[in-house]
């Protein structure tokens, strides 16, 4: 079974597609660079706050920043909810080199940034045995920019390791590259998603079947860098932090199970965050719901190649990880994650995989009632999902700017405590 390649070449497809994708390739490198332009700008106006009122978003400032500020380099090995996060303290000590004022601005456009890296890998050479078109990787990037039912993962420092986590495995099931550019690339993103949390646990059976499937140096490389990296976040969980972050699933049933995977994958990846819960008071519709998703999932997988099988792999592990592990605060998790407005960035890889899936099958699938319903599904993204959910909200306004303004004139040694967002956090600063 092929890629995303459909059964017709593109030779007999219409002569101006044709015309289209002979100038894409003959460009390949202007229109790399141009797809990452304009997901640049198109991000930004999705949120515009993010560049023209920049503010601190919770851990960001409350201890990425604090904790650089107030204690230097020594922050790089402090951990957060159990995992080592040094990447986020190292982005937070450069931008020290700054004035106060400008680092919220410096972690929004960082954080921009390594949220853009998948388009890096879509339209390359390296994926083009996955997508063979480029006018097709224009359309996935496009898609990719415009997910719905991802607001918390939007443009903060906080929630990139989600975006690297999709970003590392499209390095896992690239082709290699002689080139030493994207030797460093590889290599730096593995380091980066091994340094932000434990994604890298549920990326390393990944990498290991890779390894058994194509016995490549790449593939074996990477698998050591993951594995070793594995290692050191298994070490600050159950060694370093002695947590134990599962037992907090007092309630658990199966209704909460599938509006999870009915509301915040299926209907969230779709339709936007005001639709989640669309279908919650109709257990009926629910189960027939999943019951489609789940036999389009399961032809997907067993038919489809094998980048789309470790795909959902992935995004399994993640699951799990997130039903055993994720700890109560305050109520039953489970429960938690059927709320629309909350942890939305448990589910975003799973989003990415759910549509990644429905394009595969609108493009590949021999059944054609299921490309058929594929496309009607994919419509409603189009029609709906996208349009409604573009714009999201800005943070409120704390005034941040006045706050830093403030600081700089406080006495050395003196504690500063500024409001950020969400609203009732804050960080302390001890002034220098």
């Amino acid at each position: 079974m092929s890629n995303f390649k459909p059964t017709s070449n593109i030779s007999s497809q219409p002569l101006m597609l044709h015309k289209i994708e002979h100038f894409l390739n003959k460009h390949h490198l202007a229109v790399l660079c141009s797809v990452v332009v304009a997901g640049l700008v198109l991000s930004i106006s999705r949120r515009p706050d993010l560049v023209f009122h920049p503010q601190f978003w919770a851990e960001d400032g409350r201890y990425w920043y604090a904790q650089a500020y107030n204690h230097g380099f020594h922050s790089l090995l402090y951990s957060y909810g159990g995992y080592l996060v040094m990447f986020y303290h190292l982005v937070a000590l450069i931008s020290l080199v700054l004035p106060f004022r400008l680092a919220p601005l410096f972690f929004n456009l960082t954080a921009l940034v390594i949220q853009l890296t998948p388009l890096l890998l879509i339209n390359s050479n390296r994926l083009r045995k996955i997508i063979p078109y480029r006018s097709l990787a224009i359309v996935v990037s496009f898609l990719y920019i415009s997910i719905p039912n991802a607001t918390e993962v939007f443009g903060n420092l906080t929630n990139v390791q989600w975006h690297l986590g999709v970003t590392a495995f499209l390095i896992l099931i690239a082709e290699s590259s002689m080139s030493w550019k994207w030797y460093a690339f590889d290599v730096f993103i593995l380091l980066v998603i091994g340094l932000s949390g434990p994604l890298v646990i549920m990326l390393l059976p990944i990498t290991l079947l890779l390894c058994l499937h194509k016995h490549s140096n790449e593939h074996r490389r990477n698998a050591v860098l993951l594995a070793v990296l594995a290692l050191v976040q298994l070490l600050y969980i159950f060694v370093f932090n002695h947590l134990n972050r599962a037992g907090g699933q007092s309630d658990v049933n199966l209704l909460y199970l599938v509006k999870m995977v009915v509301g915040q994958i299926f209907t969230g990846a779709l339709l936007g965050e005001k639709h989640v819960a669309m279908y919650y008071n109709h257990p009926l519709v629910l189960m027939l719901l999943l019951v489609i998703g789940l036999s389009l999932i399961l032809y997907a997988v067993l038919r489809g190649p094998l980048w789309l099988k470790l795909f959902n792999l992935y995004s399994l592990l993640i699951f799990a990880a997130t039903l055993l592990l994720k700890p109560a605060s305050g109520s039953n998790a489970w429960q938690t994650l059927t709320d629309p407005s909350a942890d939305q960035r448990y589910w975003y890889i799973p989003m990415i995989v759910w549509l990644s899936t429905l394009l595969w099958l609108l493009f590949a699938a021999r059944i054609k009632l299921l490309r058929v319903v594929a496309g009607i599904i994919m419509a409603l993204l189009i029609t709906i999902g996208i349009p409604g959910s573009w714009h999201i909200p800005p943070l409120p306004r704390l005034h941040f700017q006045t706050y830093a303004k403030n600081f700089q004139a406080v006495k050395p040694r003196t504690r500063y405590t500024i409001p950020i967002n969400p609203v009732g956090w804050e960080m302390t600063l001890t002034k220098h």
